[in-house]
């Protein structure tokens, strides 16, 4: 986790750690979020391996309603402590280039 003054957002903000998907060749994997960003989203999972530069679906549950989007691995983000869980997890940036996303993002987080 990284300090305030390391931080390039202008604005602080709270971060929540909830439960998302992640589907590629291989199905549909559930992932928690560590952060979220009008580019992509870090996603975190004790289990999951994904391929830098593999192709992804990022699918976010709203109310029962799924929205997916599609997405790249861009990097490995290193091990993060999600509380939900009690238990470090390894993580990714998914870089989403969809302009529905970024709509999707300003309408239901705040960034």
């Amino acid at each position: 986790m990284s300090s305030y003054k390391d931080d390039k957002r202008i604005r602080p903000r709270m971060k929540r750690e909830f439960v998302m998907g992640v589907r590629n060749e291989r199905g549909l994997n559930a992932v928690y979020t560590v952060d979220v960003s009008y580019g992509g989203v870090k996603v975190g999972s004790p289990l999951l391996l994904l391929p830098l530069g593999g192709q992804v679906d990022i699918v976010f549950d709203k109310r029962g309603e799924k929205f997916a989007f599609p997405g790249r691995v861009v990097r490995e983000g290193g091990y993060y402590y999600i509380d939900r869980i009690s238990r470090s997890v390894k993580t990714y940036f998914i870089s989403i280039d969809d302009e529905h996303y970024s709509k999707f993002v300003i309408e239901n987080y705040f960034i």
